[in-house]
């Protein structure tokens, strides 16, 4: 396997342990974990856009079963953080767990955690740890904001013109009614997502 791939997976690997310790210091800490696990976010969000360049500099079609469940990292990672503002205080119960039900219950219905199911989930998450962030830490708040920045501003090409346009033709994809196909010889099941690949390379981004 070529160098920058291994690097890319264990970049992958490495955001899902950190997951794994943001949930245990959440479980185990509370409120107390709330500044080391801001750290460890940063490291995961590092790591997220790493893994996915990495990969795909590296030139080999072939996918490693790290590399094809990287949404699904990202997800873990998104949940931890999720329960570690449960833990802290931040987000009652009463509401922190209704949210994870109806989302995999979405997950669930939609069969998968395609684009831009991750990122709708994501978005109220790392919003409030953000908020809370720069209540309680306001310097990682700061550094917070200045990676998101950096991750969209700085994006660059990739990011506007493949990222972008694909979160909306996914959202776009949610949002517009099934519809009904003219009935033919029955040939074989009809798949619901004509647009998903059993061949699909690669789901880094």
């Amino acid at each position: 396997m070529h160098l920058l791939k291994r690097l890319a997976d264990g970049m992958t690997w490495l955001r899902l342990g950190l997951a794994l310790v943001i949930l245990i210091l959440a479980i185990v800490y509370g409120r107390e974990a709330f500044e080391p696990a801001l750290k460890l976010l940063l490291v995961a969000w590092f790591t997220d856009r790493l893994d996915g360049a990495l990969a795909r500099r590296s030139g080999q079609a072939d996918t490693t079963w790290i590399g094809r469940h990287d949404a699904l990292v990202d997800l873990g990672l998104m949940t931890a953080v999720w329960i570690l503002l449960t833990t802290a205080g931040f987000v009652h119960p009463l509401l922190a767990i209704p949210y994870l039900l109806i989302w995999f219950g979405i997950f669930w219905h939609q069969q998968g955690y395609s684009t831009p199911l991750p990122g709708l989930f994501g978005a109220v998450i790392y919003g409030w740890t953000i908020l809370e962030a720069f209540r309680h830490v306001p310097n990682l708040g700061w550094a917070l904001v200045g990676w998101v920045l950096l991750a969209t501003v700085g994006g660059g090409e990739r990011y506007w013109r493949v990222r972008v346009p694909a979160f909306f033709r996914g959202l776009e994809r949610m949002l517009r009614p099934q519809q009904s196909k003219p009935e033919r010889e029955p040939s074989g099941p009809i798949t619901s997502d004509g647009n998903v690949s059993a061949g699909r390379v690669e789901t880094r981004r």
